[in-house]
Parts: C-alpha cells; structure tokens; sequence
C-alpha cells in the first residue's frame, strides 16, 4: 500500500465558496433562505459549498448567477478552474499510484480499481495547488510526478526512405526549435494552402533527427484538418490522447476542454518534449493543445497559415513550396534507379509533368520502377497522353490539376477490382480500415481483397500504415471519391456503404454483449456479411477493439444516416452504449446518438428514438450538465409513453431521479422516484421496486426524514432477500443502520451496517465496502468506541486509497487526526 496522499490547498475551491458566503451575507440572508432559488433539499449542501468541501454542481452555480443578477459564467469560470486544479491533483496521484505499484516487490498483492468506477470529474475531488498564472499545479515537485510515471511516449511516425531535400528548411528548423531559447510554435505550410507538398515528412524527418533534444518523449497526432469527411479532431479528442499517453487513466479524464487544458499543461511543465499537431484546421483547434512550459517545442502543420497565432504566441513560419527542380530529380533517381540517370533530360521532363510535387513524383517514380520494361521516355510520353484524358477532372487555374493527372496516370494501370476498391476507399469518412472492413466494402473475399490492397500499396495509391490496416493520403482519398462518383452508379454506391455499416454493426452488437451481458440483446438487420464480424475472447478485447475502431464507428454512424440507414443508423450507436459509458468519449457519444435519435424519428420507431434520447440523458449526467440530461430523458420519457412501453419509461424515470438526486434536488429526486416505483409496482416488477425504495431512503436520509428512510429500506430489503440479490440486501442493510443511528438507536444499527460491510465484500463491490466501512466507523463513535472506530476508518481508508479516491483518504485522515487527539 503506498503513504496515504496530503491534499493541497484548494486555492480556487476556496476563493469559489468565499464569494458565495459573502453574495449570501451581502443580501442579509441565512443559508436555508437560498434552498428554494437553489433548488436545493437540505442546507447542508451550501454549508459545504461556502467551506470548500464541495463544488457546487453546474445548475446550482447557473441558480446562484441567476439569483444574485450576476453576469452569466461569472461563477461558472471560477468552478471550472476548481474542477481542472482537482483534475490535475488526481492526474498525479494516478501516476504516482501507478509508479509505485510497479516498483513494488514482486509478489506484494494490490487491490485493484473497481471496474465501473465513475470517470470524470465528481464536486468533492481534491485539487492541485494554484500556480501564480492561475495555472494548476501538481502536489509536489512535477519532475517527481514525470520521473515516476510510465515511459516517456514516442509516438512519430516512421521517417520515410530517401528524404530528399529541403535543406534549408531543417536548418531553420534546428535554429527554431532546437538552438533557441524562447519557446514559440512553428508553423509549416504551403505557399498555396496545396496538400501532399511535403509538410508531414519534412515536420517527422526533422523530429526523428531531434529526438535526443526532447529526453521526455514526443507527442504525435494527426488532427485531420482537411480530411475530406470535414470531420476534424476536436481539441477535447486531441488532448484526450495526449492525457492518455502521459499516463492519465481513463477513469481520471476530464470531461471539459477546460479542465482537460489545464491538466495537459500542468503534466507538461518541467518536461522538455516535443509536440507534433499535424494537419491542423485553424487556431481554435490549436490553441488548447499548446503547453506553457518554456521547455517544450511545438511543431505544426497546415495547409493554413494559422495567422491567429502568429499575434498571441508570436508563431514562427516556415512555407513550402514545391521542390526545386534538382531536388524533384533527385527524387526520382533514388527511386527509379539506373534508368533515372541514363535519361536525364525525360528524368527532367517528368519532374515538371509532376509539377515537382512531392506526392506526385513518388507515384510516378513508383509506377516506372514497378514496370521493369518501362523507360523514363515512355513514362513522359504516357503521362502526357493521361493529362488529356484526365481533362474533364480539370477547372481553370485548378493547382491540383497535374497531380490528379499523375493519380490517373497510375490508377489507370491497376486491375478493374483493384480500382473499385480504390475508388470505394474514397467514400468512407474514418481515418482508416482494416482488411475485414475493406472486404465488406468492395464485397469480395479475404484473398481477393488482399491481393487488390498489394497493388494499391505498391502503387503508392494506398498505405499500410499499420499492419493491416489502409489508409488513403486525403489528395488521393479525394481522387478516389472523383472517380467512385464519375464510374459508380448511386445504388452501387450506397451497397458498399450497406456492407461495410452492417459489418460494423454486427461486430458491435457482440462488442455490446460481450462487455455487458445483462443487457437486453439488440438484433441488426439480417445481412449477407463477406467477413465475419469481429468476435472477441473477453471483455478487455473488446474495449480494446471499440477503443481502436472508435472514430470508424462514428463515421460509419453518421454515415448511415446520410445513405438512410435508418434501422442501421440508431443500433450502431445503441450498440455502443455500454463502450461510451466506460470510457466516456462524450463528442462521439453525443454526435452518434443526435444522429441515431434522427434515424429512429425517420423510421417512426417511438421506442427506439426514446433509448437512444435515454442514452443521451446518460451522456449528460456524468458531464454535470444536468439540465440537458433532463432534457433528454423528460423527451425520452414522452416518447416511452407514446409506445406504451412501461417498462422504459420506469426506467428512464429512475435515471432521472437518480440526476436530481446528482444535482442536489432531493426533493424532485422523491417527486421523479415515487412516479418509476409505482410503475414497477403495476408491472409487478420486484426488482425494480426494490431499487426505487432503496434510492428513496437514501433521499428521505438526505432530507432528515430518518423514519421515512427506514420505512423504505426495510420494505426494500425484504423483496432483495426473496430475489436472493445480494448486492441490494447490503445495500438496504447498510440503508436501515444508518437510519437508526439518526435515531439515536446505535446498538440496533451496528449489526445491520456490520452486514452491509460483509455483504459488499463478499460480492466484491469495493467502492461500496469502504463507505459502509465509514458508516459502521460512525455507529461505533455513537457507541463510546473510538478504538473500533479507528480500526473501521483505517480500514476504509485502504481500500479508498486502492481506489484512487485520494480525497475519501484525506477525508478519514483528518478524523483519524482527530480521534488520536481525543
């Protein structure tokens, strides 16, 4: 077990409840008058908020503002600085967890997280101290943090064979980011905004060439600017990553930019890296992914001059242009050989036919030195031959034309089945695809598809970026999508979009059931797959697998709504459900399941539309951002109605009660749980009942109406002892000794509570052990025993600490601190 975690100073939590105690004060007012323009149940609540213990949640600091007429985000900016300083804090004591479990001897046991666990950010988290700037900082020296944390990540891609020019610009480079002083973004861009001039390889050559100036690693990411999908990475997605490779859990993520921002720059600080964004947008997408430490180097790539930065962060540029003519010949000899040096005036003629385009000139070159029979000549003859057939792809002053020309050139050349899956490539919007996916897109079988994916990959047209998975360079993906639009017909289309939807969607649906069993089975549509669906060994294989695929499920959601796949459109997302609920990936959550509920609306499924809108609501919840979580599921509920299905709609209403009792409405969380508890009363569903009693006497034990909380668990326990549902006997046990220690009962409570500790152990609920743990430490004080109080608090604090859940651990030290005082 490693030292029990000192939380900092909470600076901005406490400078967040000081202007509420004195807003409150100002206005003459006691703590209870604020409960009905708070819309909260108990006082309590504010007690902590003006001390610091809690941050308040977003609907109450939206109540506060609208109260006391301030300006709207007034509050709401100083509690998003709170939730990114404890982002931070957890971030470092998740490393140094991390750390010391791996130093530990071989052999030491070690409890485990609790899977499921709560990701992102809850209002009682500890956080880092605040930096002059305003800036979190993490508890202790960062260097500590960074020296312990897992490998430094190395994430640039492979250099390319034979770089070939450029000099002048890796001087400059080196100038700029290795022998300055001054820490200042550059920027590589084309003179005419073109794609393919050479930006990334230039950007990787010269990175992989600085590697030993950056000893804490590279970070590397393809932001997808001008992918043709006009999908870009959003700065969340981005910075997501970026966590994820220093070494922040996913369970620790933050789920705002803000607090995402914050924690990326204060795990940056002190370490001398190099941060590669390529194929950037614009300066919004930039900007949050730029570190404030002076030792770190960022290196961007556009096909925009980023001008916005150039007035804040003093960015340095370096434009592109196309490669000199010796250079671009230099190009083609290293690649075609002999035949390259015996023809130098064709070898000069096809530099200029390609524009001297970096892209281009690889395709040409690969194309001839593939072709053993072909001369240089008759390349220049060809080529020119394929600019006039390739006319009617051109437009006036069109920069691109003798590059398509250079694609069509070689796209020519291919076999009929490798052209089709070429051209199909070019209708898919993710970022790749792996042979499966590429086989059900062009329907053919596994051989015949690799065999057309060797003649694109040796044709330069398409790559393998990863073994087994292809992608197109986004010029040639736009080509590609030219000609699948020019020599394929609609319906042609729209079945090889069919077949590659409905090859994800039944991989999908077993990903689903496969990480949650208990829920109900969703069916796709019968199709006629050419490649199996994806099937996996367990349920880490399957996270692994959604996690790899994700941004290609999300393409092929939104995309099977465009080529109106309805029934297709709202599953896949649904499918989903239970992968985004782990792993809390709220943009592509959000976007797939807008799209999915339009589906189900288009199809007049009431049913559907409402668990896809019910998932949406779940979406919300865990990002605070109640208001919109009971948006989705009032609608849901509707909707529920409206099919007649009961079942959901006790559902829904339990979800929603369980999110006012989130945002601190008790008493609409009782109105909302009496309505999901009479419902399962009429379906006669005891499970169901026996749940919305339990969480009722959690509520009335909140308000102070122990009596009524005790009514409640009591009738809650008797239906879990017949189900024979162990985890809800604990929970209604541990319900009925609380409520009788509030009654002043301790010697009745202490066995009840004492089951509810045995209970959650036997069924491995460790989360839930560590809390009545802490309950059954509170009977023990109202008994006169402080010895077995410690005991029961030091035990709590354990398994807290084995959790994560570093401020649950200060929490239990300080009463520790206090009963050793007493």
């Amino acid at each position: 077990m490693t030292p029990a975690a000192t939380p900092p100073s909470e600076p901005a939590v406490t400078a967040l409840g000081t202007v509420l105690r004195r807003l409150r004060r100002g206005r003459g007012l006691a703590q209870r008058d604020l409960l009905q323009p708070l819309h909260l149940g108990s006082h309590s609540a504010i007690v902590d908020y003006e001390a610091g213990r809690r941050i308040p949640p977003e609907a109450v600091i939206e109540a506060y503002e609208r109260f006391f007429n301030l300006a709207p985000g007034t509050l709401a900016r100083m509690r998003e600085q709170a939730l990114a300083e404890r982002a931070a804090w957890e971030a470092s004591q998740a490393l140094l967890e991390q750390a010391a479990a791996k130093a530990a001897p071989t052999g030491m046991p070690h409890a485990a997280a609790e899977p499921g666990l709560s990701a992102g950010l809850s209002s009682d988290q500890p956080a880092a101290t605040a930096t002059p700037s305003g800036q979190a900082a993490l508890v202790g020296r960062p260097a500590d943090v960074a020296s312990l944390s897992p490998p430094p990540p190395r994430q640039l891609p492979a250099s390319i064979e034979h770089f070939t020019g450029r000099s002048g610009e890796l001087v400059r480079l080196d100038r700029l980011l290795r022998e300055s002083d001054i820490a200042v973004p550059v920027v590589i861009s084309a003179v005419n905004g073109m794609g393919g001039i050479g930006k990334t390889t230039l950007a990787v050559h010269w990175a992989h060439q600085a590697r030993d100036s950056f000893p804490d690693g590279e970070l590397y990411i393809d932001l997808q600017g001008f992918h043709p999908s006009g999908h870009p990475v959003s700065p969340e997605d981005a910075i997501g990553r970026f966590l994820t490779a220093l070494g922040v859990p996913e369970d620790r993520m933050p789920a705002s930019l803000d607090a995402r921002t914050v924690l990326y720059r204060t795990l940056m600080t002190d370490r001398r890296m190099l941060v590669l964004l390529d194929n950037a947008r614009d300066t919004e997408q930039i900007r949050p992914l730029l570190p404030a430490s002076p030792h770190c180097r960022v290196l961007i790539t556009s096909r925009s001059r980023l001008s916005g930065l150039a007035v804040r962060e003093g960015v340095q540029r370096i434009s592109l242009e196309t490669l000199a003519l010796r250079d671009a010949i230099r190009l083609l000899r290293r690649t075609i050989g002999a035949r390259a040096v015996a023809e130098p005036g064709a070898t000069a003629a096809l530099a200029e036919l390609c524009a001297r385009h970096p892209l281009s000139l690889r395709i040409a070159a690969e194309r001839i030195a593939g072709d053993e029979t072909m001369t240089v000549t008759d390349a220049v003859a060809a080529l020119s031959v394929a600019s006039n057939r390739l006319s009617e792809l051109a437009v006036e002053d069109d920069e691109t034309a003798a590059i398509r020309t250079v694609f069509g050139w070689s796209y020519q050349t291919l076999p009929s089945a490798a052209q089709r899956l070429f051209r199909l490539l070019g209708l898919h919007d993710g970022p790749d695809l792996p042979l499966a996916a590429c086989a059900s897109l062009c329907g053919l079988g596994e051989e015949e598809c690799t065999a057309a994916l060797a003649r694109l990959t040796d044709s330069n047209l398409a790559e393998e970026h990863t073994p087994g998975r292809f992608r197109l360079h986004d010029l040639l993906r736009l080509f590609a999508h030219e000609r699948a639009l020019v020599e394929d017909s609609a319906q042609e289309r729209a079945t090889a979009i069919t077949g590659l939807v409905d090859w994800y969607l039944h991989s999908a649906c077993i990903a689903r059931v496969t990480l949650d069993p208990h829920l109900p089975p969703l069916e796709p549509p019968p199709a006629r797959l050419v490649m199996p669906a994806q099937r996996f060994a367990d349920e880490q294989a399957a996270l692994a697998w959604c996690e790899l695929e994700r941004q290609n499920l999300t393409a092929v959601s939104l995309q099977a709504q465009q080529f109106d796949l309805f029934e297709q459109g709202w599953k896949l997302p649904t499918a989903m459900f239970p992968f985004f609920d782990r792993r809390n990936h709220y943009g592509d959550w959000i976007a797939t399941h807008k799209s999915a509920a339009e589906c189900a609306h288009r199809l007049g499924d009431l049913e559907a539309e409402g668990k896809v809108l019910c998932n949406l609501g779940s979406a919300y919840r865990p990002m605070r951002r109640f208001d919109e979580a009971v948006e989705f599921y009032e609608r849901a509920i509707v909707l529920m109605r409206e099919a007649g299905w009961r079942t959901g709609e006790a559902k829904v209403l339990g979800n929603l009660a369980a999110t006012h009792a989130d945002a601190d409405r008790i008493q609409e969380s009782i109105t909302v749980g009496l309505q999901s508890l009479a419902l399962f009363e009429e379906l006669d569903d005891a499970w169901g009942q026996a749940l919305c009693l339990s969480n009722l006497g959690n509520s009335y034990a909140r308000l102070g109406q122990f009596d009524e909380a005790l009514r409640s668990q009591t009738t809650a326990l008797e239906v879990f002892r017949e189900l024979k549902d162990q985890r809800g006997i604990s929970r209604a046990v541990n319900g009925i000794g609380t409520a009788l220690a509030r009654l002043g009962r301790p010697q009745e409570a202490l066995g009840y509570v004492a089951e509810s500790v045995r209970g959650f152990a036997e069924t491995g609920d460790v989360h839930e052990e560590a809390n009545a743990l802490r309950d059954l430490a509170e009977v023990y004080l109202d008994l006169g025993q402080p010895q077995e109080a410690a005991a029961r608090l030091r035990e709590a604090s354990r398994l807290f600490e084995a959790l994560g859940e570093h401020w649950m651990v200060a929490e239990l030290n300080t009463a520790l601190a206090g009963l050793t005082q007493h």
